[in-house]
């Protein structure tokens, strides 16, 4: 049996329990509101290379809590112009369960229109950021691989500032952010983004919402130990996404085009070369409580990945304080690596049927298909294709 394991529990815990202390020295004037969320799923099929889908990795040894996800999010309202959110989620991955506080911040209403928020909290980078983890707010089993595998992270420690307005019969939201991620450790390197900032805007219509935004990461750094000492790539990049949900009558369209653009900093040991182009089109048809969607998906770039070996040698001459019989790939990978540089393509057939407004069951089958001799989202070469089969519900309360 595979052991379940719970990691960066103490602080989500802690800050749980400050909350409800500070919420119950306030009883008198915060009202606590609950609510939440889960997923519960089963992945079957060509499992047998962990994969990356958005900001998690799936393994062979996850088929059965590889989509399992639950979410509880505390709100309170401090004054009429001050409340405080705290999003706790728990998420199955590779090495068992991962438990974390996914937003904790505090808003101040300067009025109806404009609210500025200070903590971590979502960062507006693609159409379902915000609703990333709630299974329940979008069709498929898990969102277009390509897309939100392509954008790193889903929440930062800053702050932002959120305006409302109308104009054209049409609701606009525009929203600024600024903040950073801290270190994250991913395939043995370490990552941390010191600085990333931008902006989204998003327009409600009767049909549904478009959403444009535009975000600039500066000194991304990949830490990497080779032969005793750290290599580092060192980049910034920018992020534009335009997408959209519209629903006319039975039919809904959903699509997202994202582009990432690379600069290097020149004092980094490494360059990467991992500009790329990802986007998806979603077709759907609602008949009663059932919905039949169909997506096709794809990733693009310029560059393209070169296959090493195990023990063959890196190209160039190793940085400086690297010994040469270190310089060799210690074992089979491509260059970029996956996690940097994935070209494919996927072709997704699923149906959703709500139980109740609150419930909902999906069925899903993916081929994804690699493309100029990337692995794609995998950890290994996954050979000409990869079918997918997933069973996943969906609860919101």
């Amino acid at each position: 049996m595979t052991q379940m394991a719970f990691r960066g529990t103490g602080a989500a815990l802690k800050y749980f329990i400050f909350l409800l202390f500070f919420l119950g020295a306030e009883a008198s004037q915060a009202e606590l509101k609950i609510g939440g969320f889960a997923s519960v799923g089963f992945i079957a099929g060509d499992t047998e290379i962990d994969f990356l889908s958005g900001p998690d990795v799936i393994s062979e040894s996850a088929m059965f809590g590889a989509d399992n996800t639950l979410g509880l999010q505390l709100s309170a309202d401090i004054t009429p112009e001050i409340d405080m959110t705290v999003q706790l989620l728990a998420k199955g991955v590779a090495e068992g369960y991962d438990v974390s506080a996914h937003w904790a911040y505090i808003s101040y209403n300067l009025s109806p229109e404009s609210t500025v928020r200070v903590g971590k909290l979502n960062f507006p980078g693609a159409l379902y950021n915000e609703t990333q983890e709630i299974g329940f707010s979008y069709p498929w089993a898990r969102n277009p691989i390509e897309v939100y595998t392509l954008l790193p992270f889903t929440s930062v420690s800053g702050t932002d500032y959120i305006y409302r307005f109308d104009a054209f019969d049409i609701n606009w939201e525009l929203q600024s952010a600024v903040g950073s991620v801290s270190s994250i450790q991913a395939i043995g390197a370490t990552i941390s983004l010191d600085l990333a900032y931008g902006f989204a805007l998003q327009a409600y219509t009767d049909y549904g919402r478009w959403h444009f935004s535009a975000i600039k990461v500066e000194d991304a750094d990949i830490a990497i130990p080779v032969g005793g000492t750290e290599i580092s790539v060192n980049f910034d990049f920018v992020f534009t996404t335009l997408g959209f949900e519209q629903e006319f009558n039975d039919f809904v369209l959903i699509s997202e085009v994202m582009k990432k653009d690379v600069k290097n900093n020149p004092s980094a040991d490494l360059y990467s070369k991992s500009d790329m182009l990802a986007y998806y089109l979603t077709l759907g048809y609602r008949t009663g409580d059932f919905m039949l969607h169909f997506t096709y998906a794809a990733t693009e770039s310029d560059n393209k990945a070169v296959f090493y070996p195990a023990g063959t040698p890196l190209p160039d001459a190793p940085p400086a304080g690297i010994p040469a019989q270190y310089w060799v790939a210690p074992v089979d990978l491509l260059a970029p690596s996956n996690g940097e540089l994935f070209l494919q393509k996927s072709y997704t057939a699923g149906l959703r049927y709500d139980l109740s407004s609150q419930v909902a069951l999906k069925f899903e089958a993916q081929r994804i298909v690699s493309d100029k001799g990337s692995w794609g989202v995998f950890y290994k070469d996954p050979g000409d294709s990869v079918d997918l089969f997933t069973v996943v519900v969906d609860v919101v309360f």
